[in-house]
C-alpha cells in the first residue's frame, strides 16, 4: 500500500517539476510595453485624449467618446506598429 503512495507523490512531483521546466521559458506574447505610433504621432494624441474623456465617464457622452477614440487609437497602432 505504501509503495501505491510513494509512486504517486514521485509521479506528481516529477510532473510538477517538468511543468515548472517548461514554465520558465515561456513567454508570453503580451509581455513588454505596448507603443502606439501613427503618422504624425497622432496615435499618442488619441491616447491622450481618450484618456481625458474616460475622466468624465460619469457622462455616457464622455464615455462614448473614450471609446471611440480608443478604437481609433487601436487602428492607427494596427497600420502604423511600433518597431521591435
Amino acid at each position: 500500500m505504501w509503495i501505491r503512495s510513494s509512486f504517486r507523490l514521485g509521479a506528481v512531483a516529477l510532473l510538477s517539476l517538468s511543468l515548472m521546466a517548461c514554465a520558465a521559458t515561456r513567454k508570453s506574447a503580451l509581455e513588454g510595453t505596448a507603443e502606439v505610433t501613427a503618422a504624425g504621432g497622432d496615435g499618442a494624441a488619441l491616447m491622450a485624449q481618450a484618456e481625458e474623456a474616460w475622466a468624465g465617464r460619469g457622462d455616457r457622452a464622455k464615455l462614448e467618446a473614450a471609446i471611440d477614440l480608443w478604437k481609433q487609437a487601436a487602428a492607427a497602432a494596427a497600420a502604423h506598429p511600433a518597431p521591435p
